[in-house]
C-alpha cells in the first residue's frame, strides 16, 4: 500500500510525505515524522498507522483538534481523498496508491474552508476573523507564529523546505 500525504505551502509550493513504515507521527517537535514549526500544532499532534491495509489516523491530545474533512477525530480510519486539518494551520489530502489522481491544491491551502474544523468554515464564509470561534477560556502556552513569520524565523522549517522544492524544478 503506497500512501501519502500531500500539502501546499502558503506560497503555492506543492509537498508530498510518503509513509515509509508502519506508523508516521505529525507534529511541531523535530523528531516527527512530519514536522510542521508552527505553534498552533502540538509537539506531537498525531498519528498515522497502517494496520491490515487500513490506514488511521490517531490525534494524540493536541490543544488544537485533528480534523478530518471538517470533523474532529479522535481515532479515525481514512480512506484515500480525504482531507486532514492540524488545527487550522495545516491539511493534507491522503492520497492512497496513487488515488485521487487529480489535486485540488486550491483546497489544501490553508485559507481554503475545505477540510476546515465546521465552526472554522462557517466563520471563514461570513467573513468572520476565525479568532472568533476559539475558545477563550484556554491558556495560551506561546504566542502563535503566522505562516509568514515561521519562514522568516525557521531556516528549515516546513514551508520552507517546501518553497525550496519548488525552486528546484
Amino acid at each position: 500500500m503506497d500512501v501519502n500525504l500531500i500539502s501546499v505551502t502558503p506560497k503555492g509550493a506543492r509537498k508530498s510525505f510518503a509513509l515509509n513504515g508502519p506508523t508516521m507521527t505529525l507534529g511541531r517537535q523535530p523528531d516527527c515524522d512530519v514536522q510542521v514549526p508552527l505553534a498552533k500544532i502540538s509537539r506531537r499532534h498525531c498519528q498515522l498507522q497502517i494496520n491490515e491495509n487500513k490506514i488511521f489516523l490517531r490525534d494524540m491530545k493536541s490543544a488544537n483538534g485533528t480534523y478530518v474533512n471538517g470533523e474532529k477525530i479522535i481515532h479515525h480510519e481514512l480512506a484515500a481523498g480525504d482531507i486532514i486539518a492540524l488545527a487550522d494551520a495545516v491539511k493534507f489530502l491522503v492520497q492512497i496508491d496513487g488515488q485521487p489522481a487529480k489535486i485540488d491544491e486550491q483546497a489544501l491551502k490553508p485559507d481554503s474552508p475545505v477540510g476546515l474544523p465546521q465552526k472554522e468554515k462557517a466563520a471563514t464564509f461570513a467573513g468572520v476573523a476565525s479568532a472568533k470561534s476559539k475558545t477563550a477560556s484556554k491558556p495560551k502556552l506561546e504566542e502563535p507564529i503566522d505562516e509568514d513569520d515561521a519562514e522568516k524565523l525557521l531556516g528549515d522549517s516546513f514551508f520552507m523546505d517546501m518553497d525550496d522544492d519548488e525552486d528546484d524544478k
